[in-house]
Order: structure tokens, then C-alpha cells, then sequence
């Protein structure tokens, strides 16, 4: 475990260094996540100046959903969104899974990590500035309870959403292109920021079980600012919808790999 923790922080330290050396790349990324940032909350501002809830959704609520959401989604583009667009999904079509697959090391840990974005690191830093800004000016009334399952919804929700996205590319080895994954994992990784309770309750639990992206940052936060209870059944859904994610991402990943094999032989 230590070798494989060396490797990342080795990895991403050096692709961090690489990317800050465009300066004036830097400048503008911060510079466009600052506007989409408050353009958002105007946008919030403005739509809750004519009503006082969207749902059982208010205002400090929505501020809450959209910086933890932004948080998720930018620590996702750091550390994931790099290996899985820019490494995993062309060394399926070019061949170049090979060099993974050889190195004496898991090759879903080489494939998939390594490769830090900055565009992520740029959206990062501002949305939990945003987020401590609410924590000291709209402190919530959570119990300990509320913040530790929180904090466990929020971590176990990124790790469902990685895999969820995970397996959209893995699909790749099954197809002929891979271009128009790209779309249809960013409609899935911007949900996570999205109200999505406020859809009829189907709608919901397709968000929270089949497609579980609310569990990365919608359900977190409602729990945590006291619009969801703390239940032995949330917990208990979390466990399976986890266990069930990572048995499929496993098995796809094995069947996935056979066919690479027996395709590129």
C-alpha cells in the first residue's frame, strides 16, 4: 500500500509542477471558474428573490449543494478525470494498454491514476472558499451524527460516481469509439451539484440507485444542513448500492481486459 501511495503523490506531484509552468494558462482558469462561480451564485440569488424554496431546497441550502457539489466534481477532475479521459480511453484503441498490463504493479492502479489536471485544482480552491465563506457566515445546526455520516456519504459518493464513470469508459473495450463517452459521463458528474430530489420520487431513486450520483453530494448535504434524517436504512442502501458498483466495475474490468486480450493477439 505505502508503493502504491509513493507512486501517486510521485505522479500527480510531477504532472502538478508540469502544468503550473503555463502561467498565464493558470490565470485564466482560475479567472473563468471565479466567473462561472459568480454567475451561479447571481443566478441562485436572483431565482430565490422570487421564491423562498425550490422544493425543500432554500437558499443557504442550494449555496451548501453547490459548493460541497463543486468540490466533488473538481477533486474528480484533479485526480480522475486525467487518467480515465487522456490515458485509459485511448490505450484501449491504440493499443498502448499493453505498457500497463506488463509493469509489475496492478495495472487498474497505473491506468487510472497519475495524470493531476489542473482545471481541476482551479475549480477546487475557489468552490471551498465558497464552501468555509458559508460555513462561517451560515454555520449548520448538525449534531456530531449529521457531520460524520456526512463526511462518510460525501467520501463513499465519490467513490461511487468514480466508478460509475469508470464503467462508461470500460464499455470501451466493446465499442469502436469511445468520443461520445465523454459527453455522457459529464452529464452524469454535473448532476452531482443538481437539486435532484426536488424530481419525482422515481426519477430520484434512479439518481440514488441506479445512476447513484446523489450520493455524492446531494443527500451528504441534506443530511447535513437537517433535510434528510440519519437512518440504519440509508446506511444499509449505501453499503449495497457500494458493494454492488464495485462487484460490476470488477467483473466489467476482468471481462473487459480477456477481450483486449484475445482482440490485440
Amino acid at each position: 500500500m505505502k508503493k502504491y501511495l509513493e507512486i501517486f503523490w510521485l505522479t500527480n506531484k510531477m504532472w502538478f509542477q508540469s502544468e503550473i509552468a503555463y502561467r498565464v494558462e493558470v490565470i485564466f482558469l482560475f479567472l473563468n471558474t471565479l466567473v462561472l462561480i459568480a454567475a451561479t451564485v447571481i443566478l441562485y440569488v436572483l431565482i430565490f428573490s422570487q421564491t423562498t424554496t425550490v422544493g425543500d431546497w432554500d437558499l443557504t441550502s442550494m449555496f451548501y449543494l453547490f459548493a460541497v457539489g463543486n468540490v466533488v466534481v473538481s477533486v474528480y477532475t484533479m485526480f480522475a478525470w486525467g487518467p480515465i479521459y487522456h490515458q485509459f480511453r485511448p490505450a484501449i484503441k491504440t493499443g498502448k494498454l499493453d505498457i500497463f498490463l506488463l509493469k509489475p504493479m496492478s495495472p487498474g492502479f497505473l491506468v487510472l491514476t497519475g495524470r493531476f489536471d489542473l482545471s481541476g485544482f482551479a475549480r477546487f480552491v475557489p468552490s471551498l472558499g465558497l464552501l468555509i465563506y458559508l460555513l462561517w457566515t451560515s454555520p449548520v445546526q448538525a449534531s456530531a451524527t449529521q457531520i460524520i455520516t456526512f463526511f462518510i456519504f460525501l467520501l463513499t459518493g465519490m467513490g461511487l460516481l468514480y466508478l460509475l464513470i469508470f464503467l462508461i469508459y470500460v464499455a470501451g473495450f466493446w465499442t469502436t469509439s469511445t468520443d461520445y463517452f465523454h459527453h455522457l459521463a459529464w452529464s452524469f458528474i454535473s448532476a452531482t451539484s443538481q437539486p435532484t430530489s426536488v424530481f419525482p420520487k422515481l426519477v430520484f431513486g434512479i439518481f440514488s440507485t441506479i445512476l447513484p450520483v446523489a450520493f455524492a453530494a446531494v443527500i451528504p448535504v441534506r443530511i447535513l444542513v437537517g433535510l434528510e434524517p440519519v437512518t440504519l436504512q440509508a446506511y444499509v442502501g449505501l453499503i449495497v448500492i457500494l458493494l454492488f458498483f464495485g462487484l460490476i466495475s470488477g467483473f466489467a474490468w476482468n471481462r473487459g481486459l480477456r477481450r483486449y486480450g484475445s482482440v490485440s493477439s
